[in-house]
C-alpha cells in the first residue's frame, strides 16, 4: 500500500484528504510544517499533499526543501491550495511540483492525479533512493547552511535514542526561529 504525507495547517482539510484517502493509501498527516521534513524522511512517503500558506514554513519553502535531497527530490508534491492565479501555479511548477489544486478541492480529479504519479517511473527511482545510505547528513548540512550553523555532523549510525528524523524536526525549528529569508 501506498502511504501519502499531508502537510495542511488546516485541520478540516487534513480530515477531509484523511477520509477521502485512507481506503486506498496510509495516511501520514501533520498540522505543523516543521514537522514535514523529519516525517518524510522517517516514513518515506510515496507522494506529497502541500498546502502553500500555513506558519513560520510556507508551502513553497518545503517543496523546494524536498527537492534540494536526495531522496525527497523524487517524492512526487502534489499542491493543494486556496491560492488562485497563475503565478503562484507557475512557481510552484518551477519549484518541482508535480500538480497544483485550487481549494475547495475536487477530490476525484486529486485522486486521479496520485494514482498516475504514483504509477509512474518515479516509483523505481524511490524505491531505488530508498535502498541508498540515509540521508541525514544532507539533511544537517541542508539545515546548518540556513541556520548560519559553522558544521553539524549526522551520527544517526551511533544513536538509536534519538531518531534522524526527530533532530531533524527540532533543527528546523531552529531554522524557523532565526527567520526564513535566506531561503
Amino acid at each position: 500500500m501506498h502511504n501519502i504525507l499531508i502537510v495542511d495547517d488546516d485541520k478540516a482539510t487534513c480530515d477531509l484528504l484523511r477520509a477521502c484517502l485512507s481506503e486506498g493509501y496510509e495516511v501520514i498527516d501533520t498540522q505543523d510544517p516543521e514537522q514535514a521534513l523529519g516525517l518524510a524522511l522517517e516514513h518515506k512517503p510515496d507522494a506529497i499533499l502541500l498546502d502553500l500558506m500555513m506558519p513560520k514554513f510556507s508551502g513553497f519553502e518545503l517543496c523546494q526543501s524536498f527537492r534540494s535531497l536526495s531522496y525527497t527530490s523524487v517524492i512526487p508534491v502534489l499542491v493543494i491550495t486556496g491560492e488562485t492565479g497563475a503565478k503562484y501555479k507557475d512557481h510552484c511548477e518551477n519549484l518541482g511540483a508535480v500538480a497544483y489544486f485550487e481549494k475547495p478541492l475536487k477530490l476525484n480529479e486529486l485522486r486521479r492525479r496520485l494514482t498516475v504519479e504514483l504509477q509512474s517511473k518515479r516509483s523505481e527511482q524511490r524505491a531505488h533512493v530508498r535502498e541508498g545510505e540515509s540521508e541525514c547528513h544532507s539533511v544537517m548540512q541542508w539545515i546548518s547552511e540556513r541556520a548560519r550553523v559553522r558544521e553539524m555532523k549526522c551520527d544517526c549510525r551511533k544513536s538509536a535514542v534519538v531518531p534522524c528524523s526527530q533532530r531533524c524536526s527540532g533543527l528546523l525549528r531552529l531554522v524557523s526561529s532565526k527567520g526564513t529569508s535566506s531561503f
